[in-house]
C-alpha cells in the first residue's frame, strides 16, 4: 500500500429482515465477514433499503429513503449483505458497490475447513439468481464445508419462488404459505439451506424440514 493511498470503507448492512427477524444471523455475519479478513463497520441506523416501498409502488417513497440512506451511508466503497433483495437495490438504484456474503466467501473458500459430511438441498433465492446472477457462489460454499449439494429439478436461474418475495408474505397469506409448502416439498432431502432471510423466515414457517441459512453451516 503506497503512503497516498487510503483505507478502504467497507459496510455490512444486515438489512430489515436480519436486523428484526433473524437476529442471530446479524452476529454470525458480522464474524463470518470478520473471520474473511475484511475490516467493516455494521450499519444498524440505515433505514430499510426501500425495496418494499419500491415493490408497491411508491416510487417516490422510495426516493425518499434512497437519499436519506446515502447521506447516513456515505460513500462506502463496498456494501456487504447477506440479503439478495438489499445487495440488488443497492448495485441498481444506489450506485454502490455491493455484494452478497455468498460471493465474499467464495472468494474465500480457502478459509473454510471441510467438518460436515451428508447431503442438504440447496435453494437459489430468485433476486440472488434471476437478477444478480449468482448461482455458483453458494454452491462453492456449501461445498467447501463437505457437504454435497442435492439440487432441486428447479434451480439456479430456473428456480421456484419460495412464496414470500413480492409483498406476497403480506398480501396472500395463504397462496405465500401453500406455495412455500409445495416448494420445500420438492426436494427430499430433511435440511435445505438458504442464503436469503426472506426464504428463510418464511420457508420455516411453512415446513418441518430443517431450513439452515448459509452462516449456520459455521456456527457450532
Amino acid at each position: 500500500m503506497g503512503i497516498f493511498s487510503r483505507k478502504k470503507k467497507i459496510v455490512y448492512f444486515p438489512g430489515c429482515v436480519t436486523q428484526y427477524l433473524n437476529k442471530e444471523q446479524k452476529g454470525n455475519w458480522e464474524a463470518i465477514i470478520s473471520d474473511m479478513g475484511l475490516e467493516f463497520e455494521t450499519i444498524d441506523k440505515a433505514d430499510c433499503c426501500g425495496n418494499p416501498a419500491r415493490e408497491a409502488g411508491y416510487m417516490e417513497d422510495f426516493r425518499k429513503i434512497v437519499d436519506k440512506n446515502k447521506k447516513k451511508i456515505g460513500k462506502p466503497d463496498l456494501i456487504i449483505s447477506n440479503c439478495p433483495h438489499c445487495v440488488h437495490i443497492f448495485l441498481t438504484y444506489y450506485g454502490y458497490n455491493a455484494k452478497h456474503t455468498s460471493a465474499i466467501m467464495a472468494e474465500n473458500t480457502n478459509k473454510i475447513l471441510k467438518r460436515k459430511q451428508g447431503k442438504v438441498a440447496f435453494h437459489d433465492p430468485c433476486i440472488l439468481s434471476r437478477k444478480i446472477g449468482i448461482v455458483d457462489d453458494p454452491r462453492k460454499v456449501i461445498n467447501a464445508t463437505g457437504l454435497e449439494i442435492e439440487e432441486f429439478a428447479r434451480n439456479k436461474e430456473n428456480t421456484v419462488c419460495c412464496g414470500a418475495s413480492g409483498g406476497m408474505i403480506h398480501n396472500s397469506v395463504g397462496l405465500s404459505k401453500k406455495i412455500g409448502k409445495s416448494r420445500a416439498n420438492q426436494t427430499k432431502c430433511d435440511e435445505i439451506v438458504v442464503c436469503c432471510p426472506h426464504c428463510y423466515h418464511h420457508l420455516k414457517n411453512c415446513t418441518t424440514k430443517k431450513i439452515t441459512e448459509l452462516s449456520e453451516l459455521f456456527m457450532e
